[in-house]
């Protein structure tokens, strides 16, 4: 008797083959931009004056595909989805929109390097850009960021013509998004309906940031969503300083006196406490983050501030009166948005979810994150990307000094410990007049940060540290860090948890 071993890209597609062999006489293999795999496509309309129209035969697919319109490219861009019929009456712009397909494959719109690399595993975090490297021409017109505050939460939209919705659809069809309001799995949708209840879903809780969960994360469909947002980072980089140990420390900066990468205002205070670690710096929007530092250094910045702040607030409660109106809401914070603190705190969202399916590539490796303000937002969403995970978590303990996050989170909080095998660290003080400022006028006078106060949720994986004494200002966090330390190893016998195998 003969054993033969398959890998699981030719498993699917000798399922493909026994799912239908019919279809092996007339189509072409390729990487289908719907599902990322490399399938069969069954040719499905011959013509003559456009592009032959294809079906894809993955298990999990379906939709309708085409060619790529770059020359030699062999891959194919994504039709619609199955079961998707074009609408006979209608106006003239519904029925050829019912009828557009995408001109390209996934890596010539500019949505991923690669096909062949979504997938990859890494040795060190500091390699990621093998998983980006290759990157095609961008044939589509570059992706825009488009952001509003509704509530007091920050609302992102991620637009690259129609790749926003297109990922929405893929993480649904893929039934990582659960069921549609009206309680139907959003995975049995197709067409219009799966990409509306998918982007619906994404955005329920106020945010609309597109993210991998669960086995996605550190996989292909994380893979989709990293290539996209690392296009979009300015500056994005993790920079290996020391160290070649499984236990690492992941820095994260907030804002800088000047564009940095390295972690030469790190090292003094991390020296002692993370002796013999890796350490690694992420850095990210390096110019936007300088630029906010050399703001918020100057005395004029209160004055600035203080206006900003105020009138969101009077224009909120004139909102409040009346019944809320998201489109009305979003006017409130018509003065802060596209400036660069509001920049930045979109930016930090995404540099968070790119972490995370970074770090969910090294499995065998455990991190300790250390950020400060808009350092310890990306943390948060790294960290509520990561609870999704079903593995052992990656991230042992975090410590978020001066945060620029919401402190009344209790639910987004509350997966965040879901993240950790260790505790969170939440070093505050009220003598933060940046945040008092800055991120109150940011959010509407609607939400407190974690830097002036403690994270509401209790539990015992939270630890607050009241650094109020000894820390007067948001720019003395990371000169008085080695104090910052003393006192959790003190008062939270932190180093010693540090240290437990």
């Amino acid at each position: 008797m003969y054993k033969i071993f398959i890998g699981e890209q030719s498993l699917g597609l000798v399922l493909q083959i026994v799912k239908g062999c019919e279809f092996m006489t007339d189509g072409r293999l390729g990487h289908c931009s719907a599902c990322f795999k490399k399938t069969w496509h069954r040719l499905e309309q011959k013509n003559v004056l456009r592009r032959n129209v294809y079906q894809c035969m993955g298990l999990d697919c379906g939709h309708y595909t085409l060619l790529c319109r770059v020359p030699e490219c062999h891959n194919f861009a994504m039709g619609h989805s199955k079961g998707h019929k074009t609408r006979k009456d209608g106006s003239f712009i519904d029925r050829f929109k019912d009828g557009w397909h995408s001109e390209f494959c996934a890596e010539h719109d500019g949505t991923i390097g690669s096909f062949e690399r979504l997938g990859d595993k890494l040795n060190d975090i500091s390699d990621f850009r093998s998983l980006f490297d290759g990157r095609k021409t961008n044939f589509v017109k570059a992706a825009t960021i488009t952001s509003a505050v509704i509530g007091g939460v920050v609302v992102i939209g991620l637009t690259a013509g129609a790749a926003a919705p297109e990922i929405a659809a893929i993480l649904g069809n893929a039934g990582l998004l659960g069921a549609a309001s009206t309680g139907t799995a959003i995975s049995t949708l197709s067409g219009a309906a799966l990409t509306s209840a998918s982007l619906s879903a994404i955005g329920s809780g106020g945010v609309l940031l597109i993210t991998a969960s669960g086995a996605a994360l550190g996989g292909t469909l994380g893979g989709v969503v990293s290539s996209k947002y690392a296009g979009e980072i300015k500056d994005f980089n993790i920079i290996k300083e020391a160290g070649d140990c499984n236990n690492s420390v992941l820095f994260v900066n907030g804002f800088l006196n000047q564009a940095q990468d390295n972690l030469d205002d790190w090292r003094d205070g991390a020296g002692r406490i993370f002796k013999g670690y890796t350490l690694y710096l992420a850095t990210w929007e390096s110019k936007t983050l300088a630029s906010l530092g050399g703001l918020f250094a100057g005395g004029a910045s209160k004055a600035a501030l203080s206006g900003v702040a105020i009138k969101a607030a009077s224009r909120a409660t004139k909102k409040a009166a009346g019944k809320f109106n998201p489109l009305g809401a979003a006017t409130i914070a018509a003065d802060v948005i596209g400036n660069d603190w509001h920049t930045a705190m979109v930016k930090a969202a995404m540099t968070g979810v790119l972490l995370a399916d970074i770090m969910s590539r090294t499995p065998e490796k455990q991190y300790t994150l250390v950020g400060h303000s808009l350092g310890c937002r990306v943390i948060y969403y790294a960290l509520e990307a990561l609870s999704t995970r079903a593995a052992k978590p990656v991230i042992r303990d975090v410590i978020l000094l001066g945060g620029a996050v919401g402190a009344d989170d209790e639910l987004g909080w509350r997966k965040a410990t879901e993240a950790v095998s260790g505790k969170i660290y939440n070093c505050f003080s009220g003598r933060d007049g940046v945040l008092s400022l800055a991120y109150k006028g940011a959010n509407a006078l609607s939400s407190d940060p974690i830097g002036l106060r403690p994270i509401s949720y209790q539990t015992q994986k939270i630890v607050n540290f009241d650094c109020t004494e000894f820390i007067g200002g948001h720019t003395e966090w990371k000169p008085k860090f080695d104090m910052v330390l003393s006192g959790l190893e003190k008062t939270y016998l932190f180093n010693q948890s540090l240290n437990e195998d």
